[in-house]
């Protein structure tokens, strides 16, 4: 449930320390059109195929039964996965951060975290999804207190007119390529609704409806939550297994 909180730091951070002809909040922008563009990519398809799989789905009915296949098994090994593994690593690191604790333990925490939480849902769906609206309410209202804070909270004099310097031997391509991926890693999710589309009355109404209105509360809220986050007076630094690899290209 932390990973929009610790994901958006990082990915601001991000925006800040690698682009230097860019504002971060153009960036985060860009990405949450982006995020709208394909969420009505999304309703479009379910109208057409309102049918149990998602994306799988759709690549098996267009490209074939190859293309879907190699679909299904990226999503096992790669996609889905390697997602969790990121997410439980955020966790990890923030939590050891919070709790005083060594960075040694990162691999260990985030193993713990996906272990208990594949536990949970094991035991059935009413446990799972009361753990899942649980850390959905934690989430909200963590974006919601950091959102309160820009009315309450002192921001830097020179948030919006600081300079920033390009990060050393990173061209403007690659700094805002590499910006792009924490922040739509971020915004990531929404293309999830369309696995149980025939498990909805109606899928064609009530989905486009969820996509189109879930994904814009999220890029507005996360937009906010960047805003503030620049306009902290306090300079963290955030280390980041992508951001130590790019800066060493």
């Amino acid at each position: 449930g932390l990973e929009i909180v610790c994901y958006g730091y990082v990915a601001k951070h991000f925006s800040l320390n690698l682009l230097a002809d860019f504002s971060p909040a153009a960036i985060w922008l860009l990405t949450g059109v982006l995020t709208l563009f394909g969420a009505l990519t999304q309703c479009e398809l379910v109208g057409q195929m309102p049918r149990t799989g998602g994306l799988y789905e759709y690549f098996r009915e267009v490209y074939g039964e190859g293309v879907g296949f190699l679909y299904g098994w990226a999503l096992l090994f790669m996609i889905e996965t390697g997602a969790m593994a990121a997410v439980a690593i955020s966790f990890a690191q923030y939590a050891l951060r919070l709790a005083g604790q060594s960075s040694d333990l990162v691999t260990v925490v985030a193993i713990a975290a996906i272990v208990l939480l594949s536990a949970i849902n094991y035991v059935g769906v009413t446990p799972g999804s009361r753990v899942l609206n649980l850390l959905v309410v934690l989430k909200v209202a963590a974006l919601a207190v950091i959102i309160l804070l820009a009315f309450w909270g002192p921001a830097a004099p020179d948030w919006l007119t600081a300079s920033r310097a390009p990060a050393p031997g990173v061209s403007t391509t690659l700094a805002f390529g590499a910006a792009l991926i924490p922040i739509l890693f971020a915004y990531g999710g929404w293309q999830n609704a369309n696995y149980v589309a025939e498990e909805i009355k109606d899928p064609k109404r009530i989905l486009p409806i969820c996509l189109l209105v879930g994904t814009s509360i999220v890029a507005r809220a996360k937009f906010k939550v960047l805003i503030r986050f620049i306009e902290l007076p306090v300079a963290v630094e955030v280390e980041h297994p992508l951001a130590s690899a790019i800066n060493s290209n």
